[in-house]
């Protein structure tokens, strides 16, 4: 971590190269602003995560309206699929 601040920080403070980057990034995304903005980290995480597991959201309703059947409930909608070798 020390490393990266000291190449980093005065590479930044010199040139600019790492604000002009990530702006660059940015604009490539075509991100609108205020309320209709979605949210950068979902849009690239969403895709793999959903790929991979996916939550029951009526489970997590139950749970918050405080409804005690919903204990005993599994959370997981879907999971990654394992082959099994016989």
């Amino acid at each position: 971590n020390w490393l990266s601040v000291l190449i980093l920080l005065p590479l930044e403070a010199a040139t600019g190269v790492l604000y002009k980057l990530t702006l660059l990034l940015i604009e490539s995304f075509n991100i609108q602003t205020g309320e209709n903005a979605p949210d950068l980290l979902n849009v690239i995480t969403d895709p793999l995560t959903e790929s991979i597991i996916q939550l029951d959201k009526s489970v997590i309703n139950d749970l918050a309206t405080g409804d005690p059947n919903a204990r005993n409930k599994s959370l997981i909608k879907k999971w990654c699929k394992t082959k099994t070798n016989t």
